[in-house]
């Protein structure tokens, strides 16, 4: 933590989760759940990871994104992420589970960038700051926003690598008690 402000990824899975899909749930659908009945809840992943933290957690804010044609990671993985990701939060802003970082998001705002529409959801920590960011692309499969595939074809949705890296230079530049997003694509300070 003394090394990083914050993180960013595309595609990923909650803490603990040793896969972030499993096939017969995503085809059917179940999202969450899935992880909360065969492995765990994101927030039991977000209090596991907070605990790993030890005594360096603290806020962490974070940006993730991924596309909603992502077979692999959509229905599964990327909603159980955010939520772990909230959790952890909600634990470190004062060392217990009690909603001080709310689960929804306080800006879901829409837009298209790159030949796709996309959706942004802006959540906030208890002081107001924006903490985390998820951005879902529109027809985006299990690829990069913005990045054109390796096997041919046009880049699709926006270039998320630079939002990633305003976003994280964000962070890094503010002191606490948190960073406004006023970087260029953030939308303003929420």
């Amino acid at each position: 933590p003394e090394l990083f402000s914050a993180v960013g990824g595309e595609i990923g899975c909650a803490y603990g989760y040793y896969r972030c899909w499993d096939l017969p749930c995503t085809l059917s659908g179940c999202a969450d759940k899935a992880f909360s009945s065969l492995y765990f809840s994101s927030e039991s992943s977000g209090a596991a990871a907070y605990r790993a933290m030890g005594p360096r957690a603290r806020r962490l804010p974070a940006i993730f994104s991924h596309g909603d044609r992502d077979w692999i990671t959509t229905a599964v993985g990327q909603p159980a992420l955010v939520n772990m990701w909230l959790a952890l939060n909600d634990w470190a802003d004062d060392g217990k589970a009690n909603d001080s970082v709310p689960r929804e998001p306080a800006q879901n705002l829409r837009g298209k960038d790159g030949g796709a529409d996309y959706t942004r959801e802006i959540y906030l920590d208890a002081a107001g700051c924006p903490l985390v960011e998820h951005w879902t692309i529109a027809g985006l499969a299990h690829w990069y926003s913005g990045a054109a595939h390796p096997k041919g074809g046009a880049a699709v949705g926006p270039n998320l690598r630079q939002r990633q890296y305003e976003f994280l230079l964000a962070q890094a530049a503010t002191t606490p008690p948190c960073a406004k997003a006023d970087y260029p694509g953030s939308g303003g300070r929420t």
